[in-house]
């Protein structure tokens, strides 16, 4: 065989060897007589097992067709003929490995399986078994059936060693009644984290500095009850600037030519000192290092988030005039082309923020060109991998992950995780159809045609991207979590089965700088936040709840950085405090992911606990770190991260909604305190508000500015007490109002312009 089509590789793909060698006819062997043979080839031994697999157990499920297959999809395993659950009438085999259910209520419904897999947990060698159903699927190991039954409530499957198996619905009631919690359950349950809290508890024995006076503050003005975290947002737009070389406009195009270091910058260009020459602009870096369009794009969205609008525009601009002939938005610096290349994919996606947070329609008229140049070199990419006939040596690159499924892009360095390319990674698209979407959106306001077409290119892509990851969703196996249920893992790329650190070969070193376990925290978190904003997943997808309690309850509880910042760490005891990070707290998106679900109590020990690990304090400064273990280069990009959370924490847009006080902690509204925001830059134009606390007495006063470019639908203002006490009494300008919010703390304000008084008493 020379060549392949793409549809036939994708089945292969999908279905796994042992599916497609039963589909080929041939008899499948007795699995018991393999049991204790060694794995030729390797030094593992094969195991036996019979498992049931059994669905529509639950009231939600009991309605559904289940009509499926089973098949071992990674490199070691074999599957056996299969049998009907005894008693299910309702299923029936259509072949050695498939089968059709129809629904049947509660009545159990599942089949047996005869399994041959390898004895190792660890290293290529293990052995994935994927179901696939007409109402969903899934991955689970053989090996972890010997500690027991796999239970997914998020997908309706339960597996279990078919001697003396509990059924599904007695399982789940028996695990239910021993009371196990996830870390995130355990966060709602305990008094919220402070920022005081989790700095000390990072900080034993240290002394903390006191802030530094900024020559100035940020534009957006920001005052909270927490003295701390308004010291860091008063000096934040300082932190940053300080460190970004004003040049002469004329240099522009030299700042690459700085390899590395923000100090090469100063090297390669003419410096402008002073601020009122019009020649000067400011180039805003990585600092330490020189630009990085994958991380300098959070920097730049941090400084339009403090309303430093002419800074942030200036920044951008040192990308658009160093464009290339091809499209792509890259400066030529040593760093950014070599290891840093998926910089140009993910560059765009800031400048259509800073349009959105300006409503600055000549800059985008102005620009629109350049932006749109940027992402059809994103598409031209793309249309090198749309082959329906791939050679040999590419169908092989599929397999292995060095060569790209079907209209996705080839292979770019991914940073320090991946500075040669050696695979392709389901995040680098996910980036670009972002890019390209927003640029298509915002194109659309001023040119109706080229936007239209970008957008269409955009819904092309889309399926494309959304067949891929619904595939490698699948076939990751479940992971454990501390409910004792199993849960869905998303993998960096779709030959990812999993958690790449469980795959990585015995003896390889996976906590290095930036190693395979680090990617298995960053890569899934921020390619998840990226299919989140571009709806490739849901919000309510339980897939993506799975994720984060696989992060939380095993990555981010027992890793080696956590030992260095607490040597004598012990999860059980330290979880609250100590834990919840990695090695680069601002790549790891549980905070913004919880603000999304609204979950407030884990957003706040997100928000609290990164920030707290990535300052450091030894230096007797205050300066964010670019790792978990100290290191005293005040880092801009997670300066930034904290800035635009802290932000967010206050001021949120959530699509024609604008919310205030989202995820303020409840101390916050405490008899006597003041949350008051002025200037606040949004989609829809600047935002000012005022909350004063009279809980004592029952009363709670907030005075808002309704943004007026361009009108939100309705603005959500939550009170978020101590005593958490729900809304009942509310008033608007001194009239009754009646327009309750999402929950019992949250007031809907729709159909309002201009200075609004919101009273909130406890009685009328």
């Amino acid at each position: 065989m020379e060549s392949l089509t793409m549809s036939a590789l994708a089945a292969l793909l999908l279905v796994g060897i042992g599916a497609a060698a039963s589909a080929e006819g041939q008899d499948p062997p007795d699995l018991r007589t393999l049991a204790g043979q060694a794995v030729e080839g390797t030094d593992l031994h094969w195991k036996y097992a019979e498992a049931v697999v059994e669905w529509g157990f639950e009231e939600r499920t009991g309605a559904l067709a289940y009509d499926g297959w089973i098949a071992s999809t990674y490199t070691q395993g074999k599957v056996g003929p299969l049998a009907l659950l005894p008693g299910d009438a309702a299923t029936a085999l259509t072949g050695d490995l498939s089968w059709t259910s129809r629904p049947a209520g509660r009545t159990r419904r599942g089949i047996v399986v005869p399994l041959l897999y390898t004895d190792t947990a660890i290293g290529p060698g293990q052995t994935v078994v994927t179901v696939r159903t007409s109402s969903g699927g899934f991955s689970f190991r053989p090996i972890d059936l010997e500690s027991g039954p796999i239970l997914a409530p998020e997908l309706g499957f339960y597996v279990a060693p078919a001697a003396g198996a509990m059924a599904a619905a007695d399982f789940q009631r028996d695990l239910a009644a021993k009371g196990l919690k996830t870390i995130r359950q355990r966060v709602r349950e305990h008094p919220e984290q402070t920022w005081l809290a989790a700095v000390k508890a990072l900080n034993e024995g240290r002394a903390l500095p006191p802030f530094p006076k900024a020559p100035y503050e940020p534009a957006m003005s920001v005052e909270v009850p927490d003295p701390n975290l308004q010291a860091l947002w008063r000096i934040g737009a300082w932190q940053i600037l300080k460190c970004c070389p004003r040049i002469d406009r004329e240099d522009v195009r030299k700042v690459g030519k700085a390899d590395l270091f923000t100090k090469q910058i100063f090297e390669q260009c003419r410096i402008i000192e002073d601020p009122k020459d019009p020649r000067g602009m400011v180039v805003v870096p990585d600092h330490p290092f020189a630009p990085l369009g994958i991380e300098t794009d959070r920097v730049l969205w941090a400084l339009d988030h403090l309303g430093m609008h002419e800074a942030a525009r200036d920044g951008i601009s040192v990308w658009l005039e160093n464009q290339r002939a091809d499209g792509a938005l890259t400066l030529g610096s040593d760093i950014d082309t070599r290891q840093h290349q998926c910089g140009a994919l993910n560059i765009p996606w800031v400048m259509i923020e800073h349009y959105r947070l300006t409503g600055d329609r000549e800059w985008l008229k102005k620009e629109s060109p350049r932006l749109q140049a940027a992402v059809r070199w994103m598409l031209d990419r793309r249309k090198t991998t749309m082959k329906e006939t791939l050679s040999k040596d590419e169908a092989a690159g599929l397999q292995a992950g060095t060569w790209p499924p079907y209209g996705l892009q080839p292979r770019i360095s991914m940073g320090d995780g991946d500075p040669n390319a050696t695979r392709c990674y389901i995040v680098n698209d996910l980036i670009a159809y972002r890019a390209i979407r927003m640029v298509g959106e915002a194109v659309s306001e001023i040119d109706p045609p080229a936007g239209g077409r970008l957008l269409q290119e955009a819904a092309r892509y889309r399926e494309d991207i959304a067949r891929v990851l619904e595939q490698a969703i699948v076939q990751a196996p479940l992971v454990r979590v501390k409910d004792g249920t199993y849960r869905s893992y998303i993998p960096l790329g779709i030959q990812d089965h999993g958690i790449r650190s469980r795959l990585a070969p015995k003896g390889t070193d996976v906590f290095g700088h930036c190693g395979i376990y680090c990617s298995d925290i960053t890569g899934p978190s921020d390619e998840v936040e990226y299919a989140l904003k571009t709806g490739l997943l849901a919000l309510d997808d339980p897939r993506v709840d799975g994720l984060f309690d696989v992060l939380e309850d095993v990555l981010l509880t027992d890793h080696p950085w956590l030992r260095k910042r607490k040597k004598d760490y012990e999860s059980e005891r330290d979880w609250f405090s100590n834990a919840g990070w990695g090695y680069q707290a601002g790549w790891e998106r549980l905070p913004e992911y919880y603000l999304a679900k609204d979950d407030i109590p884990n957003f706040i020990r997100q928000f609290m606990n990164h920030c707290a690990v990535d300052i450091n304090v030894t230096n007797g400064r205050w300066t964010f770190n670019e790792h978990t273990t100290f290191a005293d280069n005040d880092k801009s990009f997670e300066n930034a991260i904290f800035l635009t959370n802290f932000r967010h924490m206050l001021v949120w847009e959530n699509g024609p909604a604008l919310w205030l006080a989202r995820a303020t902690p409840r101390g916050w509204l405490a008899q006597g305190n003041r949350i008051a925001v002025k200037n606040a830059p949004t989609y829809f134009g600047a935002a000012t508000y005022e909350i004063v606390s009279d809980v004592d007495h029952g009363r709670l006063t907030a005075t808002i500015s309704i943004p007026s470019r361009q009108a939100p639908k309705e603005v959500l203002l939550r009170l978020r007490r101590p005593d958490a006490r729900p809304i009942r009494n509310v008033t608007v300008n001194g009239k009754p109002w009646k327009a309750a919010g999402p929950d019992p703390e949250t007031i809907r304000l729709t159909g309002l312009s201009g200075t609004v008084t919101v009273v909130v008493a406890d009685a009328p």
